[in-house]
């Protein structure tokens, strides 16, 4: 009889185990690359809720703030990509025209779908922009 407990326990390791690598609806990564840096800005406070909300909503978030220096946020993009980024949500450096060349490349070429951050957006409504880019990874994602 104590044999029948300790079974299904195995068999609950086991099940629990075989579920970590399955892809469902809401386990996908996504990646937010924000120019931001810890400054506390309404950017910051949007890209901080809106990788919440993300996680409340069951997805993997791999979220990064470039201090604004492209080729740190190039790095970066290049990295959600070689990632296999479900959507990154995105909003680019003020150099980005030269310094994120390779990652431009990179995700076109992996045809990963990109949606941008409204920044004046951010700035005056940062909990409105989040819940507006939630809506539109949600709408990608189930596409």
């Amino acid at each position: 009889m104590k044999k029948l407990p300790i079974l299904l326990l195995c068999l609950l390791v086991v099940l629990a185990g075989c579920g970590g690598g399955m892809t469902t609806e809401n386990n996908k990564l996504i990646a937010v690359a924000s120019p931001g840096g810890n400054d506390g800005s309404n950017l910051n406070t949007m890209t901080d809720r809106l990788a919440v909300l993300l996680g409340e909503n069951g997805f993997r978030v791999h979220y990064q703030m470039s201090g604004n220096v492209g080729e740190a946020q190039n790095g970066q993009l290049k990295n959600m990509v070689a990632e296999h980024a479900s959507v990154i949500v995105l909003a680019w450096t003020d150099d980005a025209e030269s310094a994120c060349f390779a990652a431009r490349k990179a995700i076109s070429a992996s045809g990963t779908p990109v949606i941008l951050m409204d920044l004046d957006a951010a700035e005056a409504d940062p909990e409105a922009e989040a819940q507006r880019l939630l809506g539109e990874v949600l709408a990608e994602v189930s596409e």
